[in-house]
């Protein structure tokens, strides 16, 4: 019997779409990972922080003197607001490349 071969115009164009969409995605995820990363490095800081605040607020029910982390916070905030206008110039030029 012989080989019979589906001619449908519509699943034609399903394949032509279906291999373009793994490229966009392919360069959603490559624009998107610029923002995600500049937030994990955010995220990481505030982390930190928060840690520093715990160990901080320890020494002091402990009476110990926290001053050397008091002045370690200080660098960490001026950190976390390099990083917090980073992330958002970095998320907003992505949006924008995505809308393009």
């Amino acid at each position: 019997m012989p080989c019979t071969i589906h001619n449908d115009a519509s699943s034609l164009f399903d394949n032509i779409i279906f291999q373009e969409k793994p490229k966009d995605l392919e360069k959603l995820n490559e624009i998107q990972s610029i923002a995600n990363a500049a937030e994990h490095h955010l995220n990481s800081l505030i982390s930190m922080k928060q840690s520093m605040d715990m160990a901080i607020q320890e020494m002091i029910d402990l009476k110990i003197d926290p001053t050397e982390l008091l002045k370690e916070t200080k660098d960490i905030d001026k950190q976390i607001e390099k990083a917090t206008i980073d992330f958002n110039k970095k998320k907003v030029a992505a949006q924008q490349q995505i809308n393009q």
